[in-house]
């Protein structure tokens, strides 16, 4: 299959959110109605903060991020982010205020905004409402209650995924380990068996696990990187490490151990399912695409079937070489 035919397959990227495309923001406004506020909160320059608001700052592989919060969140979150924390300039900002009650209860699920074009993104939730503006790489965050620290661990998540796409890189839904030879990522759906085969490899030696549920993976002069995110997952993992990239891993079980390579197609296809895409529009399913091409021209993606067990490593040490 060509590129071109690549290129006009659907896309079905990982973002968790129900995505609504609307023409412009008065169809945000009609729509979810409490939009004024967060709208209000991004008109008002930096220099409107509280003086009580804290400052932290996180580094996940090259991405850069600012956060402004309430001092209430300041701990939970340097908590949460310890082995990430920053002391160096920031690239993109999320300012976090408080707002007045918003009947935000019906969103039980996430419910995602663009107007195409704008560069502008709306998300509602039931703990927040958030305006992400990749123009000017600045987020803000309206939240009911001071004790919803979570809610900024995702949008977080949506400016790395963003800021990753960006530069050709991919956040991926995925495990990944540091092996001898170098990293392994292991994706899939939920339940195919990335945390097992992530949490296998600690019983043998020179392998770390990066993360049980995020991998971000970036392109460089010498080919790619792949970091360990502070995104857990069910198994708690989370380490501020990186490796050299040298394979991509769909997990399919088995009764027996195997490594087959994927056509460019079929790994296009899989890797876009766990990539983190929270636009779903014309520029945003592009630039997807091209990092999702990006990496398979560089980096070889197999399918793994496996056993649920310690043998499962020697077939991959054996593929590694």
């Amino acid at each position: 299959m060509t590129e071109a035919e690549l290129r006009g397959l659907p896309i079905r990227t990982e973002s968790g959110v129900g995505w609504l495309q609307v023409a412009s923001i008065e169809d945000v406004r009609e729509a979810e109605g409490p939009l004024d506020a967060v709208e209000r909160a991004a008109a008002a320059p930096d220099s409107a903060l509280p003086a009580s608001a804290r400052h932290l700052a996180v580094r996940i592989g090259s991405v850069k991020i600012g956060v402004d919060v309430p001092p209430e969140m300041e701990e939970p979150l340097k908590k949460l982010y310890r082995d990430f924390l920053w002391d160096g300039e920031t690239a993109y900002t999320i300012v976090v205020k408080v707002a007045k009650p918003m009947e935000l209860e019906r969103f039980k699920t996430t419910n995602a905004y663009n107007v195409p074009g704008s560069g502008v993104y709306y998300l509602f939730r039931w703990d927040f409402i958030a305006r992400v503006d990749l123009n000017t790489r600045r987020a803000v965050i309206l939240v009911p209650m001071i004790e919803l620290h979570m809610c900024v661990d995702s949008i977080i998540r949506v400016t790395t995924s963003f800021s990753a796409l960006l530069t050709g890189g991919v956040l991926l839904h995925s495990s990944a380990v540091a092996a001898p030879q170098g990293g392994v990522v292991f994706c899939g759906v939920s339940g195919s068996g990335k945390s097992t085969t992530a949490a296998l490899s600690r019983e043998l030696p020179g392998h770390t696990t990066l993360t049980d549920e995020m991998a971000l993976l970036e392109p460089g002069p010498d080919g790619y990187t792949v970091y360990g995110t502070p995104f857990i997952g069910e198994a708690g993992i989370s380490t501020n490490i990186a490796a050299p990239l040298r394979a991509v891993m769909v997990l399919t079980k088995a009764k027996a151990n195997a490594i087959r390579k994927l056509s460019p197609a079929v790994a296009s296809m899989e890797l876009l399912k766990v990539t983190l895409c929270f636009g779903q529009d014309a520029d945003a399913c592009r630039i997807a695409m091209d990092a999702v091409l990006g990496l398979i021209a560089k980096v070889p993606v197999a399918r793994l079937e496996f056993l649920p067990d310690v043998s499962v490593w020697r077939t991959i040490d054996e593929y590694l070489g």
